[in-house]
């Protein structure tokens, strides 16, 4: 992940004539970065491998009533499967709904803690999951059981509909390199939730409850194997996004240049070889040339000012124009698109002249957000079917670039080899 310093220049984005208007946007994504920098990977030197402290978290609301039985019967399962022993794994157990209570603090007593297990039951009330993360942090990884060298896990088993805000709560659980497993059930389509208030990537801690990969996961965790995605198929290829951003709120445009951001520190851990570019949407010496030095073609969006609006593909047209593309080496172009954007037949017909000219030198990767974007038209944008993502809501947008590298790397593998042998 970038650090703060890297990424500061990405205020510019939000200058104004007013130098008050200006100060203020800079402190405002001076927060925003904040809470990013706060989602970083648990540290490699924190975690001590097979010795670790983990709490299971069990949602005990009226809304789990049936799920109650099902998340005890899944805590067993992980307690004969672990080394549950003096020194190595100890287990505690807390159950939340409108309150929390910690059942059984930390112990490496498997027997006592499978007989206190069969005596919870559900407490009833509403889900109240940031306040029973605060409270884990503080009565279980605060207790003078917890472990300062053991590698701490928090494994959350909960329907996801929370009647607070868990998101900040999570975000300081993690600050103190505790990885955070969050579960839901199988039938209950929360995973959007459930990502908020997992550990990255979201694709190795977020699971339903009777997925198989599960207890594995969590052996891994214990073990300190670190999930790893490789993208070697990205080899010397240009990514240039297209992001429209006159037509996006502020808070949007940033949340959108978050995203490129935190892909671009991904896909650095992958194995890829690609230079990125960004594109404005709007006239002047604002895009940004592909740059194999990731760091300084994000340190340029400095120079950013808003300039006469065109719109995305005519801006990115000017932008070739210029000669700043190297037409020799593959260029992936992603195009940002939701209901906000031009619209969409005419962005259209705009990218199919941009095929005939240019034919065979781009590929097209659409990303939809939103719950209005006509997501039939835009995948019809996209090279091929799998070259298009879509994120259901802006909110989601901090915990989605995982899941996009994922199938970036595995759509792109499929495309490259069957049409650049």
């Amino acid at each position: 992940m970038f650090c703060l310093l890297h990424l500061a220049p990405l205020t510019a984005l939000l200058v104004s004539s007013k130098a008050e208007s200006t100060m203020r946007n800079i402190v405002m994504l001076a927060a925003l970065l904040a809470s990013v920098a706060a989602y970083d990977r648990t540290d490699a030197s924190k975690c001590t491998k097979d010795k670790a402290d983990i709490f299971f978290l069990l949602d005990s609301s009226d809304s789990t009533s049936q799920l109650f039985a099902k998340q005890k019967i899944f805590v067993n399962k992980v307690l004969d499967s672990l080394e549950v022993e003096y020194g190595k794994v100890h287990i505690g157990i807390a159950t939340f709904s409108d309150s929390f209570f910690l059942n059984v603090d930390l112990t490496y007593d498997v027997s006592y803690l499978k007989m206190y297990l069969g005596h919870i039951y559900p407490m009833g009330g509403s889900t109240k999951i940031g306040s029973a993360l605060k409270s884990l942090q503080a009565d279980g990884f605060g207790s003078h059981r917890a472990r300062r060298t053991a590698t701490k896990i928090a494994i959350v088993l909960t329907d996801g509909q929370s009647s607070d805000d868990p998101i900040a709560a999570a975000k300081t659980l993690m600050a103190k390199n505790v990885k955070v497993f969050a579960v839901g059930d199988t039938y209950m389509n929360n995973q959007a939730d459930l990502r908020m208030i997992a550990s990255r990537p979201t694709s190795y801690y977020v699971f339903n409850l009777d997925s198989h990969d599960l207890i594995g996961s969590i052996k891994n965790a214990v073990q300190c194997v670190s999930p790893k995605t490789d993208c070697s198929v990205l080899h010397n290829i240009n990514l240039q996004f297209l992001i429209d951003t006159p037509s996006y709120s502020q808070k949007t445009s940033l949340k959108l240049i978050n995203f490129v951001a935190e892909t671009s520190a991904m896909l650095k851990e992958t194995n890829a070889e690609f230079a990125l570019g960004v594109n404005f949407g709007v006239m002047g010496h604002q895009d940004i040339a592909p740059n194999y030095h990731t760091q300084l073609a994000l340190k340029n969006i400095s120079s950013f000012r808003f300039y006469k609006q065109v719109g995305m593909i005519d801006s990115f047209l000017s932008f070739l124009a210029k000669g700043r593309l190297d037409r020799n080496q593959r260029t992936l172009l992603i195009i940002f698109i939701d209901e906000s954007a031009e619209p969409l037949k005419e962005l259209r017909d705009k990218i199919e002249r941009l095929k005939l000219k240019y034919r065979g030198l781009f590929s097209f990767f659409i990303i939809t957000f939103g719950p209005s974007v006509n997501r039939h038209v835009a995948r019809s944008m996209a090279s091929n079917l799998s070259f298009y993502f879509h994120i259901p809501d802006v909110r989601y947008m901090e915990v989605s670039h995982e899941d996009f590298v994922k199938l970036l790397c595995g759509s792109s593998a499929s495309y490259y080899n069957k049409n650049f042998k």
